[in-house]
C-alpha cells in the first residue's frame, strides 16, 4: 500500500513538473517570437528611412506582408511560425534597406564622375 501511494506522488510530481517544463518553454519562445518581431518592425522602420519605399519598393512590401503575416501568426499563438517569419521580414528589410544604400551611393558615384569630367573640360577649354 504504501509502495502504490509512493508511485502515485512519483507519478503527480512527474506530471506537475513535466507541466511546468511546457508553461516555461512556451513563455520563453512567446517572448523569442515577441523580441524579433519587435526586431522585424526596426529593420523595417530603418529600411523606410533610407528611402527603401523608393528604391526598393518589392523588397520592403515583401518585409511588411512577412511582418504582418507574423503578428498573425503571434495572435494565433504559433510563436515558431511568428519567429521565423519575423526573421524573414528582417532579413527582406535589411535586403531593401542595403540595395537602397547601394543604389544611392552609385548614383552619388555616377554624380562624381560627371563633375570630374566637367572639370577637365573646363581645365582643357581655359589651358590649364
Amino acid at each position: 500500500m504504501n509502495t502504490l501511494r509512493q508511485r502515485q506522488t512519483a507519478i503527480m510530481v512527474g506530471l506537475t513538473l513535466t507541466a511546468w517544463l511546457a508553461a516555461g518553454c512556451a513563455g520563453a519562445a512567446r517572448i523569442s517570437a515577441t523580441e524579433r518581431i519587435t526586431a522585424a518592425e526596426r529593420s523595417i522602420r530603418e529600411a523606410t528611412q533610407s528611402d527603401a519605399a523608393l528604391t526598393a519598393a518589392p523588397d520592403l512590401d515583401t518585409a511588411q506582408t512577412k511582418l504582418g503575416e507574423a503578428k498573425a501568426a503571434a495572435d494565433a499563438h504559433s510563436w515558431g511560425d511568428a519567429g521565423r517569419l519575423a526573421d524573414e521580414a528582417r532579413a527582406d528589410a535589411e535586403y531593401a534597406r542595403a540595395r537602397a544604400v547601394s543604389q544611392k551611393t552609385a548614383k552619388t558615384s555616377q554624380e562624381m564622375r560627371q563633375n570630374v569630367q566637367l572639370l577637365r573640360q573646363e581645365l582643357e577649354r581655359t589651358g590649364r
